[in-house]
């Protein structure tokens, strides 16, 4: 079999090279936008990073000093109904205590009085 040469001169090889030469500068330019772009985009990221922190380190502050006033809240309001259910307790007792009063008292005068 018979090959086939097709020879290029130097002129159009030149303007191959030329042409890639073009691409790749142009590539070059594109890619150097590019890291500039992702180098502003990484300043960019890490200011809104830190502020991000910051804001959280504040909220997380203040849920803190929430908490702690709802746990005096509870606190208070748990030493009030302590206080509460010992006075109702207290009178609890005392109606009891009153009630058997009574009780004894009329089972007394029924005894002492059975007929009247």
């Amino acid at each position: 079999m018979a090959e086939f040469h097709d020879y290029v001169t130097y002129g159009q090889m030149m303007a191959v090279v030329e042409r890639l030469d073009e691409r790749i500068s142009g590539l070059a330019q594109e890619v150097r936008g590019l890291s500039a772009d992702i180098s502003e985009l990484r300043t960019v990221l890490r200011e809104d990073s830190g502020q991000m922190r910051a804001d959280m380190a504040a909220m997380g502050a203040t849920l803190r000093d929430e908490m702690r006033e709802m746990r005096a809240d509870i606190r208070g309001n748990v030493t009030e109904m302590r206080a509460d259910i010992r006075h109702l307790s207290g009178r609890l007792f005392t109606l009891h205590l009153a009630l058997w009063g009574v009780v004894g008292v009329g089972f007394t005068l029924y005894k002492l009085f059975p007929n009247t």
